[in-house]
Order: structure tokens, then C-alpha cells, then sequence
């Protein structure tokens, strides 16, 4: 997961880090940013923009059970 840019570059590139290296030191896999193609359109997200409604929860939810499905 990724956080706003308003959080400030480098703020955001070190929390973006603890998930590489988690992934990383576990060996699992990581999904970069789940609210691809979700995030920033505004047909797939809550009045606050921070947050996907229900028809973008399906797209999150198949970008997460891609990446999933293969290890269960």
C-alpha cells in the first residue's frame, strides 16, 4: 500500500519500504498498489477520495485474489 502525496515524498517512500522489506524477508508476495485503476476516479470512490465504494471494492478485490489464488 502507498500513502497520499500530501504525507510528503519522503515520508511516503519509508512507509512504502517496510512492505517491500516485509515481503521481501517472508518471501510472499506484495501487490504494489491494490487501488490500481481505482484510485483517483472518482466513479469508484467514497465522497472523501481516500476510499473506494462498493464497485471499487470488487476491482480491489480482484486485484488482491490474483495474487492471492495461487497460494491457497
Amino acid at each position: 500500500m502507498t500513502l497520499p502525496p500530501n504525507y510528503g515524498d519522503a515520508y511516503v517512500r519509508e512507509f512504502e519500504k517496510v512492505f517491500v522489506d516485509l515481503a521481501r524477508k517472508h518471501k510472499t508476495p506484495r501487490i504494489p498498489f491494490f487501488l490500481e485503476g481505482v484510485a483517483p476516479n472518482p466513479v469508484y470512490m467514497l465522497a472523501d477520495g481516500l476510499h473506494p465504494n462498493a464497485a471499487g471494492y470488487r476491482i480491489v478485490a480482484g486485484h488482491v485474489f490474483r495474487i492471492v489464488e495461487p497460494l491457497l
